[in-house]
């Protein structure tokens, strides 16, 4: 939710971030551009988390599902992740914020650096009304820490000794066990207050079937009277084993479950565990590994026979030998139906896009090792991250550079930088962080900034520099681009967030045993002087082609008359653009880029004589294209659509074109290939044959250039109050959480109230709740 404009105002975003909090309280609402695994039609595709999350472990509580991941060096550590039907998750915490007393491994220097250290393999369990979660640091320890509350706060107990690749266990007499180790199979039991090992035994000696491959990650579980451990073999195989006994301590017998799902972009499997529902059902997590993704994870559904689990599609199973046995096995479905849960929750994402108006940093942030907190904050200038420049003589090794994940299978990160403050000496831009790593940023010399990239960088050696432009103002806009199909980035730059010029070559993009993870996008500000400025960051805002899909999930697309005015907003699928309030009226479409298009399913332009013109409402300071295109984003074409400057992102003008004939039912896209505008609703001319007319209130408009034809502006006027829901006078939050309500409710399939749907299009949906969200903010403000 966010206008088109450079320098918006922090008074201007602090007045839209009630709305954007309006909206989060139901979670369906505004993706911000992410990889979305559910389907919305009762399916779901893997993987399920399309970024680096490696070491996924899982369990249930109740209809909550919680999993944990490594995070090796960056801080805070080991994040938390909710979801209540397996496939959407949202980060909800972190086991710890800063581990200062440990070691070396977690700080970061101009002459050391760990990246590959750290804290990894966490494994979380549930008992008696404490989270428990257990994992492994580089120092060789194990610490285990606890919680009532999912999210936390922890509290730590550090071990003297280590457990590699720990699976935490709790039997029904109260027993705490770790099964640990590699190849070795250990099992050790944990004093009564679990606060140290009464003893630790080898129980058997594990050997991949191919040869001297490790045997790792292990994870336990209990059913049915036996215990099973569930292992992985390292690269070379694609293995993963379980094992089972009716003892802790063994005799344990073993089979091969899975050999290795065949899913693109990735590769070898690697680490999981089983996880069962409400309802009966059973599945089980695992990671795949990638290449500068990291490593994504891969629901698989499960089933039992004779005791022992079968993974796969159970459509698909079938003998499989392997080492000369066979043991049933089925194939990993890329689609497959959803989880039975016992009911139907709203589609949650990972965040991503920041605009800093928080004085708290947002989930998705990790900072690349231990932060020097007095050196960042985002509450001396309100509505920014204010980044100090710390002395290193690389990126490599610069404290506070703040990171999230790449995700597949594309991403854009972009920020607006003030570069005001900086001193004599300072760096600062948006970077990749990895083996190598590369970056794009504003470097202040001799009082001069120029734009200046550094690409595929090592841990040591200089990458490839490149000098761009002199920036002469202090707002600077920087691009990263990153494909994870080619597993390649490109860094870009700008001063008006509408023309990029790339800068430097193609960074590459991969996953490299140094640091044990996938690729990270991260703001940065380092100094070589003694002492540095600093920069402020408006914002960080997050686009992939995977999302945001169509808001109103759980609406099946409706028929659009093509001779009635259509709300731009009113898309079924879109690339890389959001939805945003408008000063003239409603809402419109922004952040229009070139490439990126919307998808309306059904578009009815009758059997008559067809269309002859379309008319559009835009706004924009320097025009912009739009190709009408039937049926696919490269289809027929039916008309360029050429518009004039309007004079500013929020001066509308209405404008329209002559354009080819069309009739029947389309799928019709609209592609922008002249970006930088922004977008309200269309709608054709032309003679359908049975055509209906829309009723509309002629509005003045904006008078464009003389190579456009102004018409009147339809717009629809609201009937007075609706908006107060409960009729108590006012329009506050309770209005909200009804509305909320209401919106999850169609997406749920419960009974449709129109009472709620303000807007009357026939669902309820993000329309109306905007209807509410922007009266209750202008009460507000």
């Amino acid at each position: 939710m966010c206008i088109n404009k450079p320098n918006l105002g922090s008074k201007v975003k602090k007045t839209l971030s009630i709305l954007l909090a309006v909206c989060l309280l139901f979670s369906q609402a505004f993706y911000v551009g992410a990889w979305k695994s559910d389907n919305g039609n009762g399916t779901y595709t893997n993987p399920v988390l399309n970024a680096d999350y490696p070491d996924c472990d899982v369990c249930r509580v109740g209809n909550d599902f919680y999993m944990v991941s490594s995070s090796f060096v960056s801080m805070p550590g080991i994040p938390i992740c909710h979801s209540k039907d397996l496939v959407n998750w949202e980060i909800i915490g972190y086991v710890y914020t800063g581990l200062y007393n440990t070691g070396i491994s977690y700080d970061l220097s101009s002459s050391y650096e760990n990246y590959g250290h750290g804290s990894w393999a966490p494994s979380i369990k549930y008992y008696k009304g404490t989270f428990y979660i257990g994992l492994y640091e580089a120092q060789g320890k194990f610490t285990l820490f606890s919680s009532t509350k999912p999210e936390g706060p922890y509290a730590g107990v550090q071990f003297n000794t280590g457990f590699h690749d720990p699976g935490l266990f709790f039997d029904d007499d109260g027993k705490a066990y770790i099964v640990s180790a590699a190849n070795d199979f250990m099992v050790a039991e944990l004093s009564a207050d679990y606060k140290s090992v009464v003893k630790n035994t080898k129980v058997m000696r594990v050997e991949s079937i191919s040869g001297s491959l490790l045997v790792e990650g292990s994870h336990v579980m209990k059913r049915n009277g036996y215990y099973y451990v569930f292992r992985t073999s390292t690269p070379g195989e694609a293995y993963e084993y379980c094992f089972r006994s009716k003892s802790m301590y063994g005799p344990y017998e073993m089979r091969v479950i899975l050999n290795g799902p065949k899913i693109a972009g990735g590769s070898q499997i690697h680490q999981g565990g089983a996880v069962d529902t409400s309802t009966g059902e059973w599945w089980f997590y695992i990671f795949q590994d990638g290449q500068g993704i990291g490593r994504r994870d891969i629901l698989v559904p499960m089933q039992w026979q004779n005791d022992w689990p079968v993974l796969g599609d159970p459509s698909t199973v079938k003998n499989v030998s392997i080492g000369g046995k066979d043991y049933p096995i089925g194939t990993v479905p890329v689609t497959f139906k959803k989880p039975n849960v016992g009911g139907t929750f709203p589609v949650t994402v990972p965040g991503n896009t920041d605009e800093f108006n928080s004085a708290k940093m947002q989930m998705q942030w990790e900072w690349n090792h231990n932060p020097n907190n007095n050196m960042w904050s985002l509450t001396e200038r309100p509505g920014y991250l204010r980044l100090k420049a710390l002395n290193t003589n690389r990126l490599w090794r610069a404290k506070n550079t703040l990171t999230q994940k790449v995700e597949g299978p594309d991403c854009t990160g972009t920020i607006e930088l003030d570069t005001t403050n900086m001193k004599d000496g300072d760096t600062a831009g948006l970077c990749i962080i990895g083996i190598p790593h590369g970056y794009l940023g504003v470097q202040k010399a001799n009082g001069v900034k120029k734009f200046i990239t550094n690409i595929n960088a090592g841990e040591t050696a200089e990458g490839t520099l490149s000098t761009g432009d002199t920036l002469s103002g202090n707002t600077a806009y920087i691009k990263v681009s990153c494909n994870l199909n080619t597993n390649t980035a490109t860094f870009s730059y700008s001063t008006d967030n509408t023309n990029f010029k790339q800068l430097g070559g193609s960074q590459k993009l991969a996953f490299d045993m140094g640091t044990f993870q996938g690729d990270k996008i991260g703001i940065f500000n380092y100094t070589t002087a003694s002492s540095g400025g600093y920069v402020d960051v408006n914002w960080f805002h997050y686009n992939t082609s995977a999302g945001p899909n169509n808001p109103y999930q759980g609406v099946q697309p409706k028929t659009y008359s093509a001779y009635s005015e259509i709300a731009a907003e009113n898309f079924d699928t879109e690339s890389q653009v959001r939805i945003e309030p408008c000063n003239d009226g409603g809402h419109d479409v922004c952040y229009i880029d070139n490439g990126d298009w919307l998808r309306f399913e059904k578009v009815d332009f009758g059997n008559g004589n067809g269309s002859t013109s379309f008319e559009a409402r835009v706004a924009g300071a320097n025009g912009g294209t739009i190709e009408l295109r039937l049926d696919g984003p490269d289809g027929q074409l039916a008309g360029t659509c050429n518009f004039a400057a309007t004079g500013g992102y929020q001066t509308w003008s209405t404008q329209k074109w002559n354009i080819s004939k069309v009739t029947g039912t389309h799928q019709l896209y609209l592609k922008f290939t002249k970006g930088g505008f922004n977008f309200k609703w269309f709608k054709f001319y032309g003679d359908a044959g049975t055509s209906s007319t829309p009723t509309s209130t002629p509005t003045p408009t904006v008078k464009p250039s003389s190579t456009s034809t102004p018409t009147s502006t339809p717009t629809t006027t609201a009937p007075k109050n609706i908006e107060d829901l409960n009729g108590d006078g006012v329009v506050n939050m309770a209005d909200v959480i009804l509305i909320a309500s209401a919106f999850n409710s169609v997406s749920g399939n419960a009974a449709y109230n129109v009472k709620y749907d303000l807007n009357k299009d026939g669902a309820i949906n993000m329309g109306d709740v905007i209807i509410v969200a922007l009266k209750f903010n202008k009460i507000l403000s």
